[in-house]
């Protein structure tokens, strides 16, 4: 369980409690410094720190008035004020019934407010948000305030123009994708996206209700089929034909590779609002090979922020692919690139899911002489995003 669930799994009413306690004994400790100085000025801040203690820890309240008393009583004794001190108790008796009834007013006072509160906030932001339109900001709490949790994936796939396109581009066949059976149950039999052997895929970020996605009686189809899609397709990016998406069971079925990133409580128009639509609307110009789908999903999924492991599997399959499609760019040969890559190279590098072998001439080739251009510019349009959205400062690992 992530830093994200653990704060969440706490109840309300518990962290109210604990708030409310330590706010009780911080009052308490002033209080009883109050009580060390004789003036109106400090008898009257006395009054008002014990009210609201009252308020806030009538349990403390309680036991400070005690402490209270007793103080009281030791002194009148020490005075020689016995007759005085024999009232202790009905003193006692009748501070508490006030207390009582006190706290008992200000808990039926806050019921009053909190039910007022409870009716009218949800109906006050629902208005807010009508007035100022599109633009105006999303609350979680708006949507509802018992949103199921669900899984978040990060999926690839040979499908769609945004592959067509790479697939065109770099002039290469991929390999045969892995059978998969998808009336299977079974999560582990769709590839891992770490063990990638290829750049030539297009990237999406589904979202499945985790209840779906861990039920043993759903196949892989039925799954996805739950699920909602966000990614970035491309080239010629149209507004919103990625957004919150479902997808056919073709589609669904072509799905060749799947991490699972984390778990979140967000509804879809959340998701929408909050991470895609200002990641799309800072992204520029789509990029066939270097500012795709890939670089697109990844930060997407990066935005949402489970915890620090699931951040390092994002930073990791970053690398991956960053190394893949560095050299299956300079296995291709394509003539965009000629400029920065030498011609006799390609030829060496065949086979770039070979990737043992290709990587290991890739980094000789990069130690050798300086930054491709293209590298360069993909390292610029992730710099100038990063400065757009701060959030996501991280990933490049940098």
């Amino acid at each position: 369980m992530d830093a994200t669930e653990n704060i969440a799994s706490h109840p309300p009413a518990l962290k109210m409690v604990k708030i409310n306690t330590v706010l009780g004994l911080a009052l308490s400790i002033s209080l009883l410094v109050n009580l060390t100085t004789s003036s109106i000025k400090s008898l009257l801040t006395t009054l008002f720190l014990l009210l609201v203690i009252i308020v806030y820890a009538p349990s403390i309240a309680r036991k400070v008035v005690q402490l209270l008393l007793n103080a009281v009583v030791r002194i009148l004794k020490e005075k020689g004020a016995e007759s005085v001190a024999s009232v202790q108790k009905p003193v006692a008796d009748v501070m508490d019934a006030m207390i009582t009834l006190l706290v008992k007013a200000v808990c039926g006072i806050r019921a009053v407010y909190n039910l007022l509160r409870d009716i009218f906030q949800p109906l006050v932001r629902k208005v807010r948000l009508i007035v100022e339109g599109i633009n105006g900001p999303y609350e979680e709490d708006v949507y509802t305030k018992q949103i199921p949790k669900k899984a978040v994936l990060l999926v690839s796939l040979p499908y769609g123009r945004s592959y067509s396109a790479m697939k065109s581009a770099l002039g290469l066949q991929p390999p045969d994708p892995p059978f998969i059976d998808w009336q299977s149950n079974q999560k582990s039999n769709i590839p891992s996206l770490i063990s990638l052997r290829t750049s030539i895929r297009h990237f999406a970020l589904c979202i499945v209700p985790l209840e779906a996605w861990d039920d043993p009686t759903k196949s892989l189809s039925q799954k996805f089929h739950n699920g909602k899609f966000w990614e970035l397709v491309g080239p010629d990016v149209r507004l919103k034909e990625g957004e919150c998406v479902s997808w056919n069971v073709e589609k669904i079925e072509s799905v060749n590779g799947i991490v699972e990133v984390g778990v979140v409580s967000h509804s879809d128009e959340y998701v929408s609002e909050q991470f895609y639509r200002p990641l799309q609307n800072a992204w520029g110009k789509y990029q066939v090979i270097w500012w795709n789908s890939h670089d697109f999903s990844i930060r997407l999924a990066f935005l949402l922020r489970y915890s620090v492991p699931a951040n390092d599997k994002l930073v990791e399959i970053r690398h991956k692919i960053e190394k893949l499609r560095a050299l299956e760019t300079l296995t291709a040969g394509s003539t965009f690139l000629l400029p920065v890559v030498p011609v006799a190279f390609p030829a060496i590098a065949v086979g770039s899911w070979a990737f043992g072998f290709g990587s290991g001439i890739y980094s000789a080739y990069l130690s050798s002489r300086k930054e491709p251009g293209y590298m360069a510019e993909w390292r610029k349009l992730s710099k100038t995003l990063e400065k757009k959205l701060p959030q996501l400062q991280g990933l490049l690992d940098e």
